[in-house]
């Protein structure tokens, strides 16, 4: 699971695209796509998210979910309450 691609719903709704680290209990470690050099290098720590709050990755499914916050439209929530009503067990990232 190490370097699988994740979209994660960071705090006010942002989403973020990210790449696991490890899953420990109910937490998934995330880094930015564009930190791996530097997580690896010790200079930075990926980030613990909620399992529920962490998906696998789906790029129209981020693309939409970021103009959405970009734009700060009143659907953001929405449709990230449908990205969890839709996330079966083979969307979201499983627990270790």
């Amino acid at each position: 699971m190490q370097n699988e691609r994740a979209l994660a719903r960071a705090y006010g709704d942002c989403p973020r695209e990210a790449v696991v680290w490890e899953v420990r209990g109910n937490l998934v470690y995330l880094s930015n796509p564009r930190s791996i050099d530097r997580v690896e290098r010790g200079e930075t720590s990926p980030v613990g998210y909620p399992c529920e709050d962490v998906f696998v990755f789906d790029e129209e499914l981020y693309g939409n979910l970021a103009r959405a916050y970009r734009e700060n439209r009143n659907d953001l929530s929405g449709l990230w309450e449908l990205v969890i009503s839709l996330s079966l067990d083979s969307l979201r990232v499983p627990r270790g």
